[in-house]
């Protein structure tokens, strides 16, 4: 929340439209709501990554300060 720069209430609507979308799914573990990627996330994050790579070619100004999920988060 903190990292991204983003309040509870917009962090919320976000956790809340990723669910929805079968991106993330929530459970419940010691009292506590754990968030993990679905398959259909990490397909999501694998296309991004890919359309990123396409879009970034040495002759596109394109900036660098763009956060993006880590790569481990698209390993099985």
């Amino acid at each position: 929340m903190y990292g991204a720069n983003l309040s509870f209430r917009q962090l919320d609507h976000y956790l809340e439209f990723m669910i929805k979308t079968s991106l993330l799914e929530k459970t419940t573990k010691s009292k506590r709501e754990i968030y993990g990627t679905t398959d259909k996330g990490k397909d999501f994050l694998q296309q991004y990554h890919e359309i990123k790579t396409l879009l970034t070619a040495k002759d596109t100004n394109y900036p660098d300060n763009i956060k993006e999920a880590p790569m481990q988060l698209l390993r099985s």
